[in-house]
């Protein structure tokens, strides 16, 4: 019994959607845990020692174009 193409990709079509939309959700849930995370580091912890002062003078460099 062969397959065609097309019978394949209905197949797959609808877990590949789904494996794509979870990747995005978990990458969107990183992102944001991420985020959160500096901002209570810079807020709500010691945000004294994240200043540009306190990590050198990388941290100070503005943007090249500006």
């Amino acid at each position: 019994m062969s397959l065609s193409g097309e019978t394949v990709f209905r197949a797959i079509e609808v877990p590949l959607f789904w494996l794509g939309a979870l990747t995005a959700a978990w990458l969107l849930v990183c992102c944001v845990y991420s985020l959160l995370s500096g901002f209570r580091v810079w807020v709500l912890g010691n945000g004294s020692l994240v200043s540009p002062n306190k990590l050198g003078k990388w941290a100070d460099r503005r943007w090249p174009w500006e």
